[in-house]
């Protein structure tokens, strides 16, 4: 049995076609590929810049941030970006070893 939480799925099921205009003139072709296009697009996240961000603290204190629950669907992404940042060295993993108290 595996511990990982069951996934939940919803699809939109539909038989509604969208209807482009782009205009009389262009070629059944050209209509079909931009048709095609346009149903087939995913927005992508994919602008990168070469700007660098140096952040500058006043102490040795650790930043910390108690966790915060998240929905399910959301995790898996937060997870993607973490362990990109983690990749790419913008984070890194802190374990804090806590004394024994007396």
């Amino acid at each position: 049995m595996s511990d990982a939480s069951p996934e939940s799925f919803v699809f939109a099921i539909t038989d509604d076609i969208h209807k482009f205009d782009i205009g009389p003139e262009i070629s059944k072709q050209t209509r079909n590929d931009v048709e095609a296009l346009l149903v087939s697009y995913r927005p992508n996240k994919i602008k990168t810049t070469d700007i660098e961000l140096s952040i500058t603290v006043t102490g040795d204190k650790p930043i910390y941030l108690s966790p915060r629950r998240l929905p399910f669907t959301e995790r898996d992404i937060v997870d993607k970006q973490i362990d990109e940042w983690t990749q790419n060295g913008i984070i890194e993993h802190f374990h804090l070893i806590m004394p024994a108290k007396s």
